[in-house]
């Protein structure tokens, strides 16, 4: 997760996580301050049954290329498959002015997904939104399989 540091942290600044949630009960590892202009994530299927697709855990990496730090967060299997992905998410809570949002777009790239086979998969992408307080012209744009583009 990538979020403006408005929230938790205060300041205007960028800050990551890696998250995952069971029913109503959230988890992240530890927030590190983004540096860079490029962050980078990974989930990784560890233990995995090549004919069902379960992992016996998974890793959440998220990793910021400016100042090469990390930040780790591993869970036991859900005993599933994982049959998503979500190219990029745009949430907001709290603004009351478009102004209070960081620049004017945010753009996700160089996507793929590896099976537990190994063999590196190209996802087709399907945008949704749904308009929200405040009204700051959101869209979403696809340029690729591999790039995503948030505009607010």
């Amino acid at each position: 997760m990538l979020q403006w540091g408005t929230g938790y942290f205060g300041g205007n600044y960028w800050t990551m996580a890696s998250w995952y949630n069971i029913g109503n009960n959230y988890y992240h590892s530890t927030w590190q301050r983004v540096t860079g202009s490029t962050v980078s994530g990974d989930i990784s299927g560890n233990g995995c049954n090549t004919k069902t697709g379960v992992c016996t855990t998974w890793t959440m990496t998220t990793y910021d290329w400016g100042s090469r730090v990390s930040t780790a967060i591993t869970r036991a299997s859900w005993t599933v498959a994982m049959y998503s992905v979500q190219g990029g998410a745009l949430e907001v809570y709290g603004a009351s002015t478009c102004a209070m949002l960081p620049g004017t777009s945010v753009t996700f790239s160089n996507f793929y997904v590896k099976t537990v086979s190994n063999v590196r998969k190209y996802p087709t992408w399907s945008a949704a939104y749904w308009p929200t307080t405040p009204s700051c012209g959101y869209s979403v744009s696809m340029g690729s399989s591999q790039s995503i583009k948030l505009k607010y």
